[in-house]
């Protein structure tokens, strides 16, 4: 079973009334060969709360305005529990703000498509709009810097106890409240995603990088080697960060520590995991991937927006700790 991360949830009652109104404002591209749109698409791939912990679940999202359908389509696989739902926070900044501040607004329940597999999937549809049970937006274009979550309301207090008196007689009557704007509920989120930019070409938004990490001015291990490298697919949505280290002592445990900002003078080294050795104790690596759920250090959305932060590969078993090798993630 996953770990949870526990947010908290404003529930509101997902009725036409209550959605913000407004007059959208897409205008469709057009393919002046055929004078027909041109489809708009994004994916992007759910990671798990939870760094480290074991790879099971995985899943993708899915967005796409094609002619006057708008959809967003969820397919969660190795996610064996129960009772999930889907969720949606207009916070672009997760999980920098998941304090009482940070809200996610359910969307829509998950269907179970393979109880033995673990496998949820769920398509919703809008005409001319974004699907309405999305809250806060009005079209799909506009859900760039979200993010979407899968996750289950885990506080029993929402089943209460009403006493009901007519005339002389009271009866008690158990049952669920109607859902309040204002009433704040716990959910576990599992698992979360980034809700992408549409674009017609998502795969011209791929990049990849890399740069080589040295050691320090008195280094513990003069021969140690390393490099980080990471590469984002803007057709998949999919993320790899990669640190690789070589000729680092045999049999130590290596911690890969990643600033907290960009700023080079003020900020925080953030432990981001330790590196899994090779056979031969050689070669030490740290890796990150979206397609298999592993989220990104620090819970980033991309690959990309760790770019400019000091890197830095440690071995705690110090005092100071051992710094074998260093750098800055191009």
């Amino acid at each position: 079973m996953l770990k949870s991360k526990v947010l908290k949830v404003r529930s509101i009652i997902l009725a036409g009334g209550l959605l913000a109104a407004g007059v959208s404002l897409f205008i469709p591209l057009t393919n002046s060969a055929e004078g027909a749109s041109q489809p708009l698409i994004a994916h992007s791939q759910f990671r798990r709360v939870a760094d480290p912990s074991p790879r099971s679940s995985t899943g993708t999202l899915a967005l796409e305005i094609k002619g006057e359908l708008q959809t967003v389509t969820f397919d969660i696989r190795g996610l064996a529990q129960e009772d999930f739902a889907t969720y949606f926070s207009p916070v672009a900044n997760f999980p920098f703000e998941i304090s009482t501040n940070f809200f996610v607004y359910s969307v829509s329940p998950l269907d179970q498509t393979n109880l033995k597999q673990g496998d949820w999937h769920t398509r919703l549809v809008g005409t001319n709009e974004a699907p309405p049970l999305i809250p806060f937006i009005d079209d799909l274009t506009e859900s760039g810097p979200n993010l979407f979550s899968i996750g289950v309301v885990n506080n029993s207090a929402l089943i209460v106890g009403v006493t009901n008196i007519v005339g002389t007689v009271t009866n008690v009557i158990m049952g669920i409240p109607v859902p309040l704007q204002d009433k704040t509920n716990t959910v576990s989120v599992t698992m979360w995603a980034p809700s992408p930019a549409l674009s017609t070409d998502p795969a011209s938004l791929s990049y990849h990088r890399k740069a080589t990490l040295t050691t320090p001015a008195i280094p513990p291990v003069p021969g140690a080697k390393g490099m980080v490298k990471y590469r984002f697919d803007g057709s998949s949505g999919r993320s790899q960060f990669e640190v690789d280290a070589f000729n680092l002592p045999r049999g130590q445990a290596p911690h890969v520590f990643i600033a907290d900002s960009l700023n080079s003078t003020n900020y925080n080294l953030i432990d981001a995991g330790t590196m899994t050795p090779s056979p031969s104790g050689r070669t030490d690596k740290y890796i990150r991937d979206t397609q298999f759920g592993d989220p990104l250090p620090q819970q980033v959305r991309d690959a990309g927006d760790l770019s400019g932060r000091v890197i830095e590969i440690l071995d705690l078993n110090g005092n100071p700790p051992f710094v074998y090798l260093e750098g800055t993630i191009p």
